[in-house]
């Protein structure tokens, strides 16, 4: 009767939830890198797809799941609708079977990472909270359960690059337990170990190549290394916890640190798979994404904690730490939630509609920068969008940029044969005047967006008699 009591309230509350996330993904509108990998995965082959991936620096998993729906003429939204979904199993998963107090399971479930930005952004870091917590299960019971087991750490290998050594230490963990150290070789451990290899191995295939490549969005950088750290610290909390004093982030960094330790003093094993799994992270931050750490990217640190404390004894003020922590978060992604409700989290539907009902069905419309058109690319499948980066059409972003096609727009749009021909200016843009020499007419002017740089003008450029 008691099980049957917490699974129907456990139940109640996640459908409590569902509905609470809901009313935020039907207002949320798609932004630059949701784009992308939708318009990724509706016009790349499979194979077309595996080579672009090494310019983006993901594995495909995630692209591979969307190809099908974004192939047959779906709505994006069928990708908004399974990461909320992805999210929704990941907190009935939390709060029936994780060991945490109910205390601990609010305030995880409240916090910025759950609360917005894994059911809301609609990116492969969704799925992770999910299979972390289906790993957190099987943890204990891998030996029950290898092939089980293992298939959701090379799952998990595959969601991010930044989930690789948590993967990766994992893995090795369980190879060396359940294969090297037992004298008479199990048939289902050795065909997990292979699994969970196979899974490493096809990210190492796949992205190898990355650190080497031509990509204008991945650069591996040590030049600015202590610069690096600093804005990676600095994102890390503040896109998480929106802090954005020293004072908090040092006492955000303090509370980080405490919780590291106690594993450490509980269990070394847990302690090394958090400290690498972690450190991998923030090296990948540091050296390529240091401008860019939002927080689901600064979440699946958090998760790594989690997975550790749920397999830990807890003592009562460790308890609270862990929730407060996860509490200072909240009302961050209520703030980003309420101004998702309020307003464009991108303007690229706003733009794309008025470029529907008032350019001609012709027209060349070139973005400027062209990373962050994709969301209007997105809402107008029908249009010619023109690189002037790479001198063709495009329907979806290339980070390749040699130096032979990096040229500047203002000369390859000549080679434009359709006399229509419109650019959409990313804002703040103060330099578009001095490019055209003001020979220019703002047509339209979005509404602000969240998403840095997602706000449009359209512009008609006056050519010279």
């Amino acid at each position: 009767m008691e099980n049957r009591k917490k699974l129907a309230l456990n139940i109640f509350w996640t459908i409590l939830y569902a509905i609470i996330t809901l009313f935020l993904v039907l207002h949320h509108e798609i932004w630059a890198d949701e784009a992308q990998v939708w318009l990724l995965s509706k016009n790349l082959s499979v194979f077309g797809l595996f080579e672009h991936l090494v310019q983006e620096g993901h594995p495909s998993f995630f692209y591979l799941l969307m190809m099908p729906f974004a192939k047959t003429g779906c709505s994006v939204f069928i990708m908004q609708i399974f990461c909320w979904l992805c999210a929704c199993a990941a907190v009935f998963i939390l709060l029936q079977f994780s060991p945490f107090s109910r205390f601990e399971k609010t305030s995880i479930i409240l916090s910025s990472g759950f609360l917005y930005f894994f059911p809301v952004i609609a990116r492969s870091y969704s799925m992770i909270p999910l299979l972390i917590f289906i790993a957190a299960i099987l943890y204990k019971k891998q030996k029950e359960y290898p092939v089980f087991y293992a298939i959701i750490l090379a799952l998990i290998a595959n969601t991010h690059i930044i989930m690789f050594m948590f993967s990766a230490t994992l893995g090795g963990y369980f190879i060396y337990d359940n294969l090297i150290k037992e004298k008479q070789k199990n048939k289902k451990n050795i065909i997990s170990a292979a699994l969970v290899l196979l899974g490493l191995f096809a990210v190492i295939l796949q992205l190898a190549a990355t650190p080497f490549g031509k990509s204008c969005a991945i650069k591996y950088d040590l030049h600015n290394f202590v610069q690096n750290i600093l804005s990676t610290f600095t994102q890390f909390f503040g896109f998480s916890f929106g802090a954005s004093s020293a004072a908090m982030l040092m006492f955000l960094g303090g509370i980080f640190l405490t919780l590291l330790v106690y594993i450490f003093l509980k269990d070394k094993k847990l302690f090394s798979v958090a400290l690498s799994g972690i450190l991998f992270q923030l090296f990948i931050y540091i050296t390529s994404y240091s401008l860019h750490i939002y927080g689901t990217k600064s979440f699946c640190a958090l998760l790594i904690i989690l997975f550790c404390f749920w397999q830990i004894e807890q003592g009562k003020y460790i308890k609270i730490i862990l929730s407060i922590f996860f509490l200072m978060s909240t009302l961050y992604g209520l703030s980003f939630a309420l101004s998702d409700v309020f307003n464009n989290y991108s303007s690229g539907k706003e733009t794309a509609e008025y470029i529907r009902k008032n350019l001609p069905e012709d027209s060349v419309l070139i973005p400027i920068p062209e990373p962050y058109a994709l969301s209007v690319m997105l809402y107008l499948p029908d249009r010619k969008f023109w690189s002037g980066t790479h001198s063709k059409y495009v329907n979806y972003m290339h980070w390749s940029c040699n130096a032979e096609n990096n040229k500047s727009f203002v000369f390859d749009y000549r080679n434009v044969k359709e006399k229509n021909i419109y650019f959409i200016v990313s804002m703040p843009n103060p330099y578009i005047d001095k490019i055209f020499n003001g020979k220019i007419e703002v047509l339209f002017q979005s509404k602000p967006s969240i998403a840095e740089g997602e706000s449009f003008r359209v512009i008609k450029y006056i050519l010279n008699e």
